[in-house]
């Protein structure tokens, strides 16, 4: 079996998504998957977001792991707009009767205390003793932005880290 990439110059697999048309399967450039982008007249400066291949793809991926029930750490470029799709995927598009957020912004003087008063303050209905999680037939979906931030002590330990 074998299945090309799309034409174009110097692609691999990661610009492409597998796709099935009309019952052959074909591998899809991910700009081709996107619809036509219109910066809408009355939209203020701060709300354009400018949909690219890796939006796409961080989009496809995270409502894919998600449905599945699959954690993930999702690492890229700065200024790629992980945070802001993310962000998006969770107020705008999650089921809230399936699903609560918790979205916590580290920074470099998060303490390995505040991380896990933010993570217990969403999982507060008492399952049994010691135990904690989301209200009755709801996941539990945690974002961590900027996990890399938390200052590393003396002896290279993040403790907001290894609370996660």
């Amino acid at each position: 079996l074998s299945i090309g990439l799309p034409d174009r110059a110097k692609r691999t697999l990661f610009d492409c998504t597998f796709q099935m048309q009309q019952g052959e399967g074909v591998f899809v450039d991910w700009l081709d998957t996107m619809p036509d982008f219109t910066i809408p007249e009355t939209a203020q400066y701060h709300e354009v977001i400018v949909p690219t291949a890796d939006t796409e793809r961080y989009s496809f991926l995270l409502n894919n792991f998600i449905l599945h029930g699959i954690p993930c750490l999702l690492v890229g470029d700065t200024g790629t707009g992980k945070t802001v799709m993310v962000k998006r995927l969770l107020a705008e598009k999650l089921d809230r009767e399936r699903f609560v957020t918790n979205l916590i912004q580290f920074s470099a003087q998060t303490s390995a205390n505040q991380t896990q008063e933010l993570i217990e303050a969403k999982a507060d209905v008492r399952r049994k003793k010691g135990v904690y999680g989301p209200p009755v037939n709801k996941k539990l979906i945690v974002f961590v932005d900027d996990l890399n931030m938390p200052q590393v002590e003396e002896y290279g330990a993040q403790p907001p880290i290894e609370v996660i």
